[in-house]
């Protein structure tokens, strides 16, 4: 059927949803324990920027969640697709710069992970 949205994108959205979320609280509350963790130079201010950018992509994720028609969450597939993408990138070139703990890494495969998932999803979605 044309516009439908796949099967399997819910759960992925719902994953988005749960890990937006999370990183999202951690970062804007808590920059100085995320940067503990992480090893990068703490800016709190720009932390929770990114916190409240991330807290937003949650809230989209789960209006996707709940969305019935392709139309509904193309915008939002294609959003994701593009942060992933140049997230991956920034973390990249930052990580190259900067020597980070393993973690830096761990979180540009999350990026990435999320990257082809979303990639999936926009293909399948664009061919119902």
């Amino acid at each position: 059927m044309s516009g439908e949205i796949p099967s399997f994108a819910k759960y992925i959205f719902l994953l988005g949803f749960i890990t937006s979320l999370i990183f999202g609280v951690w970062a804007f509350i808590s920059p100085e324990s995320y940067f503990a963790i992480t090893g990068w130079p703490l800016e709190p201010a720009a932390t929770r920027l990114v916190g409240s950018f991330l807290i937003m992509l949650a809230f989209a994720a789960i209006l996707a969640f709940r969305a019935t028609s392709w139309k509904d969450v193309e915008l939002y597939v294609l959003m994701i697709i593009l942060w992933t993408l140049l997230g991956s990138i920034a973390l990249v070139w930052s990580t190259l710069v900067v020597p980070l703990p393993f973690i830096g890494w761990a979180l540009t495969g999350l990026l990435l992970v999320f990257f082809v998932l979303y990639l999936y999803i926009y293909m399948q979605g664009r061919s119902s």
